[in-house]
C-alpha cells in the first residue's frame, strides 16, 4: 500500500514514470537500512493505515502524505 499510495501522489505532478520510481527506491532505501529502529517501512505504513482514517478530516492530503514519506528519511 506504501508504494502504490507514493506513485499515486507523485502522479500529481510528474507523469514521468521512472522519476516516480526512482522517488520512491530512494524511500524504500532509507527507510530499509538496518541501522533504523523506529523510522522504518512498518512505521511509515502504520501512519499511512492511521491517516486514511481521518483523510475526509485533511484538508491538504498531498502535503499530508509528502511530510509522511518524508518525515525521517535522513536517520543520522
Amino acid at each position: 500500500m506504501l508504494e502504490e499510495t507514493f506513485i499515486k501522489l507523485i502522479g500529481n505532478y510528474t507523469k514521468d514514470a521512472r522519476l516516480a520510481k526512482q522517488l520512491w527506491n530512494e524511500i524504500e532505501e532509507n527507510y530499509s537500512n538496518k541501522k533504523r529502529y523506529y523510522h522504518t517501512l512498518n512505521h511509515l505504513e502504520s501512519l499511512l493505515q492511521q491517516l486514511f482514517t481521518i483523510k475526509i478530516k485533511i484538508e491538504d492530503w498531498d502535503t499530508v502524505l509528502f511530510s509522511l514519506y518524508y518525515h525521517d528519511i535522513i536517520y543520522n
